[in-house]
């Protein structure tokens, strides 16, 4: 019995011992797995804000000359839709120069983070590391306590590297643990160390320091280039001893016999603590793959290059057992296909079948077409992309699902009749979210760099020169117009002082020119002349968020040859006025020179027909009637002339003139010739009031009206309409007849000096009335022609303006 005893106390102490190191293994591991999950959430919630960074790198090579509004627009897109960043930044030179968002922390702008002894070294290490570094946690200067982030950033000109400066993002320290659960940590206490991502070096910045005094749980936060370190316990500390462990012992012999079970019961915890292990396990290596999956898109490369390796980092993922191979695809929602954009260990004549797949074909079009996990054990009849050569295999076909909807798939192969695994499924959504914050982001970067190429090929295409510069005059950015003109390229023009490429006096004379746009925030337009050329100059002033002009467009146009043609026009104007007015003189002393000589003409024949009337024969006086009618005649002609020449020099002013009234004249004036045949004149509508000259207008009308008289028709009656109706050039009259009409091929003949047209030797005329039609619409500034065919009338069309309404 005694030797039974022994036995059974021996077993129970084996089984005490064993009990109590399960409790505490088991109530570790408890702390262990609830710490494991604050601190995969608070390494998604810090990478992700650490992502930032990689855009603001990739922004500064694309753009080292960014401007404020451009930054302010591209960051506000890299921030959406994360909290808790309290300010993204550019340090050029270590300076800051660019904020986002302005508000709360414009007071950072101009600070150098070199003569700050608070920040020196820090800033010191990440230039000199040449790697990002997460300094903090420390008070901010616009309040609460934060982190800071900086990368480096260095740009290669002409083989040549050089520091640019830095990309910063300032974190909330609160609102990060907020989104990562440790303010509210549940059954566990939480406390972190490892200031400026020193790890267990560093000192304690959350939660109860003593509690790395303790014997805590402790693992690693970790993040590009440093770590944190987290330490856990129960909420109510560690347990002394298992409960009911005294009530056990005073039983112990009952349980004696029950050492087979509870043997089988270690066994089954061992087994237990073993999964937990490895679960464990499983989630740092995920974790870690995360994070240089993330890591790798901090890198100036190409989106299907970081695809590509992303793809063969979770291919490495051990614990997931997948087959080495796989694919990414990207959805082009214009064609309504995905389109394989980065593949690991594929076949070729896989990569050549599946490189378009239309979406909802196939596995990987299902899960495109549904945003859902398309899961394969075997080749089935859903496989559309088959090849002849391709062994039986499974798949998880994953979206990637961003803001925009399905950004693409994630295929990868798994060996044939494999069950579905949850944890398996659930890394592989993951890494697909990961992948479309990196795809949205590299998209983002993508399209702004297009626009700025646009924008560069635009200003490049004009022959103005056109630049950006700052108030010191430093040429920000500019097109190859002004690069060319001082036998330069734009990139090597950059940097350099505008006013030092000029001589002294004019670089000061445009230094003070372009000055009042930056004090006075006004457009300034100035004409530069100098080695014989003149330059029209339009200086515009640009401003930033606080309303100060911080930078200045510059437009400058080589105007030479256009005021060499405006001063070549205006001597040949002149010329031309002076040849008008010697003109005009020469018409007026050569029609009274002409006329005197004529009236003695005219007067000497009548008296020889009174005196020697009774002794002339018929034929002398036919001769003599012959010569007083041409004597008539030609003067007639003169007064024609004189009056052409009158047209527009008369002196009138221009004014409203009814032409109702006008034409009312004109007809009182014709009464006796349109009674003498008999005919009808007929205004058809009301008359518009016009700007002209009225003396004019009257002798317009006067010369249609009379000559659509004058030249009827002998079978019917005379007939005319006059008609006015607007049009786009103003007023529109018509004249319109009845009469002999006019052959087409006369119509361009109609309105010369001196021409009578067939059909009208019958009628008195000079040939210049309609001449003089002609240029009184064009003194007025409309234009007249006109529509006609023989024996169906003439229809005479002139414009007139319009005289709009006094205010």
């Amino acid at each position: 019995m005694a030797l039974a005893s022994l036995f059974f106390l021996s077993a129970a102490a084996i089984v005490d011992r064993a009990e109590e190191a399960r409790f505490a293994e088991a109530e570790r591991l408890a702390v262990f797995e609830a710490a494991s999950g604050k601190r995969a959430l608070l390494e998604a919630h810090l990478n992700a804000r650490l992502h930032i960074i990689s855009g603001l790198t990739a922004l500064v090579h694309g753009q080292p000359d960014l401007r404020p509004d451009q930054f302010s627009t591209y960051a506000a897109g890299l921030v959406s839709g994360i909290s808790g960043v309290r300010a993204v930044q550019l340090a050029s030179g270590a300076v800051i120069s660019h904020v986002w968002p302005l508000a709360g922390n414009s007071q950072s702008v101009g600070h150098d983070l070199l003569a700050d002894p608070e920040r020196r070294d820090a800033t010191q290490r990440t230039i000199s590391g040449r790697r990002l570094v997460l300094a903090g946690p420390f008070p901010l200067r616009q309040g609460g306590e934060g982190l800071v982030a900086r990368q480096p950033i260095f740009l290669t000109k002409g083989g040549q590297e050089s520091f640019w400066g830095l990309a910063i993002v300032v974190l909330d320290l609160q609102q990060l643990l907020f989104n990562a659960g440790l303010n509210d940590p549940g059954s566990i206490r939480i406390a972190l160390r490892g200031k400026d991502g020193r790890g267990g070096e560093g000192e304690p910045f959350f939660g109860d320091p003593k509690l790395f005094r303790a014997d805590a749980v402790l693992m690693d936060v970790t993040f590009p280039h440093g770590t944190w370190q987290l330490a856990a316990e129960p909420e109510g500390g560690w347990s002394v001893a298992r409960p009911g462990r005294w009530r056990f012992v005073a039983i112990a012999i009952l349980i004696a016999g029950l050492v087979a079970v509870a043997g089988i019961h270690l066994a089954r915890n061992l087994e237990r603590r073993r999964q937990a292990e490895e679960a464990m396990e499983r989630n740092l290596a995920a974790s870690n793959t995360v994070a240089r999956i993330l890591s790798l898109s901090l890198l100036p490369q190409p989106l299907e290059q970081v695809l590509e390796q992303a793809l063969q980092e979770i291919l490495g993922l051990s614990w997931l057992r997948l087959e080495q191979r796989g694919s990414i695809f990207l959805t082009n929602r214009s064609q309504g296909h995905l389109v394989l954009a980065a593949q690991h260990s594929l076949p070729d004549e896989v990569c050549l079948s599946c490189r378009s797949i239309p979406i909802g074909h196939c596995l990987c079009g299902r899960a495109a077409a549904e945003a859902t996990t398309v899961f394969a054990a075997h080749i089935d009849a859903r496989h559309a992309k088959l090849s002849p050569n391709l062994s039986d295999h499974g798949h998880y076909c994953v979206p990637i699902c961003g803001g925009e909807g399905v950004l693409g798939v994630l295929n990868t192969y798994i060996a044939p009749g494999q069950d579905r695994q949850d944890d398996r499924e659930r890394f592989l959504a993951v890494a697909a979210d990961t992948l479309a914050g990196i795809i949205e982001r590299c998209r983002v970067q993508r399209a702004f760099g297009e626009s700025e190429q646009r924008t560069r090929a635009l200003m490049n295409a004009s022959a103005d020169a056109s630049f950006l510069i700052d108030r010191d005059g430093t040429i920000l950015a500019c097109n190859a117009a002004l690069a060319d003109a001082y036998g330069s390229r734009p990139e090597e023009l950059v940097d350099h002082t505008y006013f030092s490429l000029l001589p002294e006096a004019q670089a000061l004379y445009l230094q003070r020119q372009f000055s009042i746009a930056f004090d006075f925030a006004q457009p300034v337009h100035l004409f530069d002349e100098r080695e014989g050329r003149t330059f029209e100059v339009r200086v515009y002033p640009i401003s930033n968020e606080t309303g100060t002009v911080v930078q200045a467009a510059v437009f400058s146009r080589d105007i030479t040859e256009q005021k060499n043609a405006a001063r070549a026009i205006e001597t040949a104007a002149a010329e031309l006025a002076r040849s008008n007015e010697d003109l005009q003189q020469f018409a007026y002393a050569t029609s009274h020179d002409l006329r005197q000589p004529l009236r003695m003409v005219s007067s000497y024949l009548a008296l020889i027909e009174r005196k020697l009337g009774s002794e002339l024969g018929e034929d002398t006086k036919t001769y003599l009637g012959y010569a007083v009618n041409g004597a008539k005649r030609m003067d007639r002609l003169i007064v024609d002339l004189l009056d052409y020449s009158r047209v527009g020099r008369s002196g009138e002013a221009m004014a409203e003139v009814p032409l109702q009234e006008v034409v009312a004249e004109a007809l009182e004036n014709l009464g006796p010739a349109i009674a003498d045949v008999g005919a009808e004149v007929e205004i058809d509508g009301p008359l518009p009031v016009v700007v002209g000259g009225r003396l004019e207008l009257l002798r317009l009308f006067q010369n249609l009206i009379g000559n659509a008289v004058k030249y009827r028709s002998e079978a019917r009656k005379s007939q005319v309409a006059i008609k006015a109706s607007r049009d786009a050039d103003g007023w529109l009259i018509s004249v319109r007849d009845n009469g002999m009409g006019i052959p087409a091929e006369a119509h361009s003949r109609v309105f010369g000096v001196f021409q009578r047209l067939a059909g009208s030797e019958g009628h008195d005329g000079t040939g210049i009335g309609q001449a003089i039609c002609k240029k009184i619409v064009e003194h007025h500034g409309g234009r007249i022609w006109v529509e006609s065919e023989p024996d169906f009338g003439a229809n005479f069309l002139f414009t007139l303006p319009v005289a709009y309404p006094r205010p």
